[in-house]
């Protein structure tokens, strides 16, 4: 049979500038580092930042280190000193910092892809989206999908019907189902 799991590469030097770059804010690479990749391009695919926060906060607090990847929407929230952002940095420069994680946290995104294709251990976070189907050719993921009467309704827009049901003209944030 043919091999359908994605591949991503990232180079030596990628490798090497992105412990470089955690060292530079405070990570010990050799320790556990928890990616969190829960932006997405579509607020429906997003997890609520003040569940993100809570959670990373709580892994810090057991002693882990937490990378936030992907839009900078958490840049602005007072963190302790082992959770740290590369949210402006470049793509490649993401990725490369997503391959130092020893877990990501994700939802159903362009890093969440990446992260599947460098093996990377991964809790999947699914609202509207069915992650199996998505996951399919993922090693070592574990989903979290949403229970919500709607859920997967397979929606890839900014638009909620549930949402419109109950009063809401459009996402800002992120979808009740996430």
């Amino acid at each position: 049979g043919v091999d359908l799991k994605p591949a991503y590469y990232i180079t030596e030097p990628e490798i090497q500038a992105a412990t470089a770059a955690l060292r530079s804010k405070g990570f010990v690479p050799d320790s556990p580092i928890i990616g969190f990749a829960v932006d997405a391009s579509s607020p429906g695919r997003r997890w609520y930042r003040d569940h993100a926060i809570h959670l990373a906060n709580a892994l810090v607090r057991g002693g882990n280190q937490v990378v936030f990847l992907g839009d900078n929407r958490f840049a602005n929230h007072n963190q302790p000193s082992q959770l740290g952002f590369a949210t402006s940095v470049p793509f490649r420069q993401q990725t490369a910092i997503l391959s130092r994680c020893h877990l990501v946290v994700a939802v159903d995104s362009a890093l969440m892809h990446v992260a599947g294709a460098l093996g990377v251990p991964q809790v999947i976070l699914a609202g509207s989206f069915d992650a199996q189907l998505r996951m399919k050719h993922f090693s070592d993921c574990w989903v979290v999908q949403s229970e919500r009467h709607c859920s997967p309704c397979q929606y890839h827009s900014n638009f909620c019907h549930i949402m419109e049901q109950e009063g809401f003209s459009n996402l800002v944030h992120s979808a009740p189902c996430m």
